[in-house]
């Protein structure tokens, strides 16, 4: 007599994950979500729609507060050209960008 043992699927569930990058199409639909739009342009430039604000500010640091937490941008020679309308531009060479989420 054989027996056989029946296995029973069990998916994972699904944890809640957090987006940091948003699937809407155009600008409207962004700015009633509350999230931020960024642009970069190769390693000299980046434009973030939907900044609240400058938290810190060094020639090789800049951290500025968007609606899900932080976004710290890391280089050399870190310069704000533009920040009008929630629309802030940074400009030098960044060298890596981090996103800390609250």
């Amino acid at each position: 007599m054989i027996f056989v043992k029946e296995f029973k699927f069990i998916p994972f569930k699904s944890k809640k994950k957090q987006s940091l990058f948003s699937d809407t199409e155009t600008i409207a639909d962004l700015e009633r979500s509350g999230l931020a739009r960024t642009e970069l342009f190769s390693n000299r430039s980046a434009l973030i729609e939907g900044c609240l604000g400058v938290e810190d500010y060094k020639d090789d640091y800049i951290k500025i507060r968007v609606k899900k937490g932080y976004m710290i941008f890391c280089g050399s020679r870190l310069d704000i050209s533009c920040f009008e309308n929630k629309t802030i531009k940074i400009g030098g060479v960044i060298l890596r960008i981090e996103f800390c989420l609250q």
